[in-house]
C-alpha cells in the first residue's frame, strides 16, 4: 500500500504510515465485529459476505478511486470485512479438528505467509509488466471471488459451541428417589 499511495497519489514517504494506520483501525474493528457476528449468525456467512465485499472493493480500488481521501476510506472498508472474514475462517478451522488445533493453525498461518509472498511477487509482476497498478485490484478481486466459490462449495461450518449454546443447555438427568 505504501508504494501504491506514493506512486499514485504522491503521498510523501514520511506519511506512508497513514494507509497502514487506516488499515489497522479497520482490522481492529473488523476482527471484533466479525468475531461477534460469527458467533451469533454463523461463521460461514461472515466469511462469504466479508470476502465478497473485499472483492468488490479490491476491483474498485485501483480502477475507479482516483482521490487520496477516497482511497483511504476504501482502505478502511477493505480492511474491516477482510479481518471479519479472516477471524471467522480461522475460528472455523480450529473447530474442524479440535484435537489438532495447533497443526491446523500452523498450516493456516503457513498458507497465509505463502499467500503474502506469492501475492507480492505476482502483484509486483502485474504492476511492472502491465504498466501500473490499474490491473492489480481486478486480479486480486478475481482471486478473492474464486476463493469465495471454493469456500462456498467445499467448506461447511462445523458444529460449534455456539450452535450448542443457541440450542439451549442439555437437559439435566433427574435421579428418582428411592
Amino acid at each position: 500500500m505504501g508504494a501504491y499511495f506514493h506512486d499514485v497519489f504522491g503521498l510523501p514517504v514520511a506519511l506512508l504510515a497513514i494507509p497502514n494506520m487506516v488499515m489497522s483501525v479497520g482490522s481492529l474493528i473488523g476482527t471484533n465485529v466479525g468475531g461477534r457476528l460469527g458467533d451469533r449468525r454463523g461463521r460461514r456467512q461472515i466469511v462469504i459476505v466479508g470476502r465478497l465485499i473485499d472483492a468488490a472493493i479490491m476491483i474498485a480500488f485501483t480502477t475507479i478511486i482516483d482521490w487520496r481521501l477516497a482511497a483511504l476510506v476504501a482502505l478502511f472498508f477493505l480492511a474491516a470485512p477482510n479481518s471479519a472474514h479472516h477471524m471467522s475462517a480461522q475460528t472455523m478451522m480450529t473447530e474442524m479438528i479440535p484435537r489438532l488445533r495447533g497443526s491446523v493453525m500452523a498450516l493456516f498461518t503457513s498458507s497465509l505467509q505463502f499467500g503474502f509472498v506469492t501475492g507480492s511477487v505476482v502483484g509486483g509482476q502485474i504492476v511492472d509488466s502491465w504498466g501500473g497498478y490499474t490491473y492489480l485490484g481486478p486480479v486480486a478481486g478475481i482471486i478473492a471471488l474464486a476463493s469465495v466459490v471454493v469456500f462456498w462449495l467445499y467448506v461447511k461450518e462445523p458444529e460449534s459451541e455456539t450452535a450448542q449454546f443457541e440450542a439451549g443447555p442439555a437437559p439435566v438427568p433427574v435421579k428418582e428417589a428411592g
